[in-house]
């Protein structure tokens, strides 16, 4: 899984690590290694990816199982940004 982490905080890119591990560990009771693959300053702000590394078979035979239906509730991007005034982007 990549993951896109944005901020105008600089210096939590390693903070941040060690919050996605603990909540993998502490809610999910995954065991998960995160790679730094790139860092880079534009402006204000700090862009980073990160290489996340997890056991997924669960959600995998979860996903299989919906039906058409459920993978594709309509739903706007608009009423999820009003929703999530932040920006977290799985890929």
């Amino acid at each position: 899984l990549t993951l896109h982490y944005r901020s105008k905080r600089r210096g939590f890119v390693y903070y941040t690590m060690g919050q996605i591990r603990e909540v993998a560990r502490h809610f999910y009771h995954k065991e998960l290694q995160i790679e730094l693959v790139r860092e880079e300053v534009l402006f204000d702000t700090v862009h980073v990816t990160f290489q996340l590394t997890f056991d997924n078979r669960a959600f995998t035979f979860a996903s299989l199982a919906m039906t058409r239906e459920e993978k594709h509730l309509p739903i706007s991007a608009a009423v999820l940004f009003e929703i999530f005034p932040f920006c977290i982007v799985f890929g």
